[in-house]
């Protein structure tokens, strides 16, 4: 499976582009639409990239999440249920979908037995003490792609 342009839009609504390099919430260093990497070199601090750049480099890391995703199926699952999981594994990684309780629940063909928590359960970064915090845009991030995986239908605005 490849992911649609329903999950490409939830993905750019997070992750936004920015055509030069910077720090993300954790420091890794960044550019584009959330990529921190390019042809397997990190981006560092100073890198610029054109708008057409941005949309490559999303389009190189849309093929590293979509084949963890189909690495583990064990059947199809729906198209909006897949968007969402590229969608969370863009953000986490693929080591962390891995170790996830949804890729244990979608490996044993359990993908209705996925719940919100298994999603907000990612929402979490580390404060400059080094504790993990909950992070309300990770919450709104992670309440999104529950919605998508849940329903079909992307909402990103909740109450909290």
């Amino acid at each position: 499976m490849q992911t649609s342009e329903l999950g490409i839009n939830l993905i750019k609504e997070f992750e936004s582009c920015k055509l030069t390099a910077y720090p993300d919430v954790v420091g890794v260093w960044t550019i584009g639409f959330g990529t921190t990497r390019i042809k397997g070199i990190p981006v560092t601090q100073g890198l610029t990239c054109t708008q057409e750049d941005a949309e490559q480099y999303l389009h190189d890391d849309l093929q590293v999440f979509e084949q963890t995703i189909n690495s583990i199926l064990p059947a199809p699952i729906a198209q909006y249920q897949f968007d969402a999981c590229v969608c969370l594994t863009y953000n986490i990684g693929s080591a962390g979908f891995l170790g996830s309780t949804i890729c244990r629940k979608l490996k044993a063909g359990n993908s209705a037995l996925v719940s919100e928590t298994n999603f907000t359960a990612w929402n979490k970064v580390r404060d400059s003490q080094g504790a993990l915090v909950e992070s309300r845009g990770l919450t709104r991030r992670r309440k999104a792609e529950y919605h998508l995986f849940s329903t079909g239908v992307v909402q990103t605005q909740f109450q909290f």
